[in-house]
């Protein structure tokens, strides 16, 4: 597994490794379920930003949604609800923005600098293929999370946003007074 702690930053950053070969939808097993007990029993007081590849939630994008019901997502939910240091869990593997409750706080989704995947809600029969897109190519995109010292901020954008954003105002003399 590929886990590690960054206690360099005021947040601190604990990456748990969701990867479990030969599966699409992540993997959480009880050696890294302990591992990440203890890494988070060693800190209790901390804030603590946790790091993984799969969001552990149904976002409903049925051939990418891995459930909360799934017994890896139960057990990270487990461990997290003990650990009220835990301020957000920022994830990948969907290539969309997504925000949503996890335990005592959120899962946050980013999108990414690959292909993005399509948001369709509609329900999925994954044995019946209807020809519906999956994936797209749009704009490679990033998260900024920004800690205030009393919660996390996240900003979402795609690196080409500035570029085609027309300016409606700037910060000049006269905008200074209505400030």
């Amino acid at each position: 597994f590929i886990q590690y702690t960054r206690e360099d930053h005021p947040l601190r950053i604990v990456v748990t490794d969701t990867l479990e070969v030969g599966r699409h939808g992540g993997g959480f097993c009880e050696t890294r379920a302990a591992w990440l007990q203890a890494r988070l029993a060693e800190a209790p007081d901390r804030p603590t930003l946790l790091v993984l590849h799969h969001p552990p939630i149904d976002h409903g994008i049925t051939w990418m949604s891995v459930g909360e019901g799934e017994a890896w997502a139960r057990r990270l939910r487990e461990v997290v609800e003990r650990h009220p240091q835990i301020v957000a869990l920022i994830c990948g593997h969907v290539h969309r923005q997504i925000v949503a409750p996890f335990a005592h706080t959120t899962v946050r989704v980013c999108s990414s600098v690959q292909p993005q995947v399509v948001l369709d809600l509609k329900t999925m029969d994954l044995e019946t293929p209807d020809d519906r897109p999956m994936i797209v190519a749009g704009p490679p995109a990033f998260a900024l999370h920004r800690w205030t010292g009393n919660g996390l901020v996240s900003h979402y954008s795609d690196v080409e946003e500035q570029e085609r954003m027309k300016i409606l105002a700037r910060y000049t003399p006269k905008m200074q007074k209505f400030m």
